[in-house]
């Protein structure tokens, strides 16, 4: 839809006023996103003011007859610009037309802050686990041989612990790569899926990812809040709703996907 001048000046300021809303909270939700926010509000600030500018120049006919071309030229630059800055905007999870605050950024730090208790709980059965392995082997040094099958059962069992562990420790020194993300964590209440790529891997907020079991493609999700190694997003399409995002599926940044 093409804005005219008038009416891009109108949203451009309802958006600039919501921007300036939303800044202190957007800060604090969104760390990872703070330096992106602020070139925001100075762009917004900048197209305000030329959009200011362009419509005093069109109230004196001549000047405008003079400089329609330049007139018309920077008001598409404008346009485009504002397209863009909406989408990423809304790829933060806000609206750019309104002052209300967005529930995504809550449903996603919930996500994240049970990924990591899921985390810490893993771990404590790791090392406890491990001290159970140790002991173990430790027993079958020092018993007397006994019944043969029972020893058997106790090296089979040791062998599956130390497999475990292996599968644990090997899962946590690989980090995910964007085009083959691997969901670690879904919360379908929330409308979230996490997945296994964040700052160290080179995602960022906006990123599409197309959601695969196999070849067959499940979901698209956009990633609006990035940690170290852990990105959240929400589920923006649900293929089939009999067929839901599942732990393992595979996530591969999409870039023919537009915001």
């Amino acid at each position: 839809m093409q804005l005219s001048l008038p009416n891009l000046h109108r949203v451009l300021a309802a958006t600039f006023v919501a921007t300036l809303a939303l800044g202190g909270w957007v800060r604090t939700a969104q760390a990872q996103s703070s330096l992106e926010f602020d070139e925001l509000q100075d762009t917004l600030r900048t197209a305000y003011a030329k959009i200011q500018a362009l419509e005093a120049q069109g109230g004196n006919q001549s000047a405008a007859a003079q400089n329609a071309a330049a007139s018309a030229a920077e008001a598409e630059q404008l346009r485009e610009r504002y397209t863009e800055l909406r989408g990423l905007l809304e790829a933060l999870g806000i609206s750019a037309l309104e002052t209300d605050r967005d529930e995504t950024t809550e449903r996603l730090l919930t996500a994240l802050r049970e990924m990591r208790l899921m985390e810490a709980q893993k771990n404590r059965l790791a090392t406890a686990l491990q001290s159970l392995v140790d002991a173990s082997a430790a027993f079958s040094q020092v018993a007397r041989p006994g019944n043969p099958e029972s020893v058997n059962q106790l090296s089979a069992a040791m062998d599956k612990a130390r497999t475990a562990l292996s599968a644990n420790q090997g899962e946590k020194s690989q980090p995910g790569q964007l085009a083959d993300a691997k969901i670690v964590s879904v919360k379908p209440d929330l409308g979230v899926a996490i997945l296994n790529v964040g700052v160290d891997s080179g995602a960022k907020p906006g990123m599409p990812f197309a959601v695969y079991r196999g070849d067959r493609p499940i979901a698209n999700v956009l990633v609006t809040d990035v940690r170290q190694t852990l990105s959240g997003a929400i589920v923006r399409e649900l293929f089939s709703a009999a067929d839901p995002i599942q732990v393992g599926d595979i996530g591969r940044v999409d870039t023919n996907h537009s915001n």
